[in-house]
């Protein structure tokens, strides 16, 4: 999210530059800024909302401990228990 927010911000300065160089018109300008204002305020907004639980390391690191909870849970099966689940 910070990287796409820094691209907006980057864009936005190419954007200007653009104008400023007279490569583009005010019209164009104009519509363009409005456009990744919009983008980077969407963005904003979204990193905002966004909690520690929806960061993908911690969504791995959940997986990761389903993962050993399984193992252990077969680990301390018996072997009929075992066997069940390995043909599964």
């Amino acid at each position: 999210m910070q990287l796409r927010l820094a691209k907006c911000e980057d864009r936005l300065a190419r954007l200007t530059d653009a104008f400023v160089d007279q490569l583009i018109d005010k019209e164009l300008f104009e519509a363009r800024k409005r456009a990744v204002f919009s983008a980077r305020q969407q963005l904003a907004d979204e990193l905002k909302t966004l909690s520690v639980s929806d960061l993908p390391a911690n969504r791995a690191y959940q997986n990761l401990e389903l993962g050993n909870v399984a193992y252990s849970g077969f680990k301390s099966g018996n072997t009929a228990e075992r066997r069940e689940w390995s043909n599964v």
